[in-house]
Formats: C-alpha cells, sequence, structure tokens
C-alpha cells in the first residue's frame, strides 16, 4: 500500500519515536528485552538473547515463536519478538507481537502508541486511530497517543478533528519539535502554507536536524 506523506512523517514523529532507527534502543529499553542477565533466564530465553546481541535476528525469532507457541502468556517472548521484528522492519510480525503485550499488560501506555505508529507505518491507518484512542483512554494527556489520533484523523479526511487533537498535543508538550512538524504538515494539507512555515521554522530552531520540517518546510515555501 502507497503511503502518504501524513502517514510516513507520522511514524517519525510521534514523540516516543520508537519507529525511527535511531530510537531502537529506547524500544529495548522501554520493552525490557535485553536487560536480563542470560544466567537469570532459562536457556531457551538465554540463546534468544544471545542470538540477538550477535545480530542473528532470524535465529532468536524462531527460538522466541517457539516459546510463545507453548506458552502464549510469555511476556518476554512477546517483547523479544516485538524489538527483533523491528529490528528487520517486519511490521505484520511487530504488529502480532505488539497486540500479545497490550493483551497482557492492557495498561501498558507505551505498547498502544507503538501498535499504533505500527499500524500508521503499514498503512492500515483505520486501525491505528482505534489504537491512539484506545491509548488516550490510558492517558488522556498523553502528546503522542495525541497525535498519533490527530494525524490518522487527518489522513481519513476530519482535518479539522485531527488539527484539535495535534494542537492538544502542542499544549502538553509545545517544545517538541516533531509536534510542531506535523502541525506544519497538517496546516499545509489544509492549504495554510504561511501558517505551515512558522511552525516548520519553530520546529527548526528547536532541532535543526529535524529533516522532515526542511521537507515540509521547502514544500509550504513552494505553495506560497
Amino acid at each position: 500500500m502507497k503511503k502518504s506523506i501524513l502517514t510516513l512523517v507520522i511514524v517519525v514523529a510521534c514523540s516516543i519515536g520508537l519507529v525511527s532507527c535511531g530510537s531502537q534502543k529506547d524500544v529495548e529499553k522501554e520493552f525490557r528485552f535485553n536487560e536480563v542477565s542470560d544466567s537469570e533466564l532459562p536457556p531457551s530465553y538465554a540463546q534468544a538473547q544471545k542470538n540477538f546481541r550477535e545480530g542473528q535476528f532470524h535465529e532468536a525469532i524462531k527460538i522466541l515463536s517457539s516459546i510463545v507457541e507453548r506458552e502464549p502468556d510469555s511476556l518476554f517472548g512477546w517483547t523479544g519478538l516485538l524489538v527483533l521484528n523491528m529490528k528487520i522492519n517486519n511490521f505484520d510480525g511487530m504488529i502480532e507481537a505488539c497486540q500479545n503485550v497490550t493483551k497482557l499488560t492492557p495498561s501498558d501506555l507505551h505498547a498502544w502508541i507503538f501498535l499504533g505508529n505500527c499500524y500508521t507505518a503499514k498503512g492500515d491507518i483505520k486501525n491505528a486511530l482505534k489504537v491512539f484512542q484506545e491509548a488516550l483512554k490510558i492517558h488522556k494527556l498523553s502528546a503522542a497517543a495525541l497525535l498519533g489520533a490527530g494525524m490518522a484523523k487527518a489522513e481519513l479526511g476530519d482535518l479539522q478533528g485531527g488539527k484539535k487533537y495535534v494542537l492538544q498535543a502542542i499544549e502538553i508538550e509545545p517544545n517538541n519539535d516533531d509536534i510542531l512538524t506535523n502541525y506544519g504538515l497538517l496546516l499545509l494539507k489544509m492549504g495554510d502554507a504561511e501558517s505551515s512555515i512558522d511552525y516548520c521554522e519553530r520546529a527548526l530552531r528547536i532541532n535543526p536536524n529535524n529533516e522532515n520540517a526542511k521537507i515540509i518546510l521547502s514544500r509550504a515555501r513552494m505553495n506560497m
């Protein structure tokens, strides 16, 4: 499925940034995979961790897939599969693993947001919106969930509804350059190139290396 620019930016832009390449260590830490000493784990789990550290991701996936088949309530197994499938950019695998993580830990806000990001990256915006809305039931002031829901609404054609959500995210995290960039994109989508430029420039003042902001700023200037 071809992804629009809205879809592409939201994948990178959520404030926890779990899908972007630069945040993989944060994902590993957030889901506590690879933090337990091998000596404290059953042999099969320890071997999966060893394979992970050595970059043998497919081998580790085989081991953990076998574990969760036998032990479907293994949180360690599912979180490991989530991280490993992220390493190989397998969104279907990430979605399956994350769905099981949310079943086992339904109050885990980060798991819901990550699941929403995965659906977004895959282009399944309707399910992404549903997941971000579930995240907001857990924490109604989550800037990441508000941003995800807002951009999903915009992608589905509800630009005003999406704008409302993203503005709420900005109120919570006014100096988050990724949220400002997304709002600049949304304004551009709504035909307000001048305001889009303003928000992208604000984002770049905060983070001069925000490549998404540079791209959207260039497009906005072309529309002036």
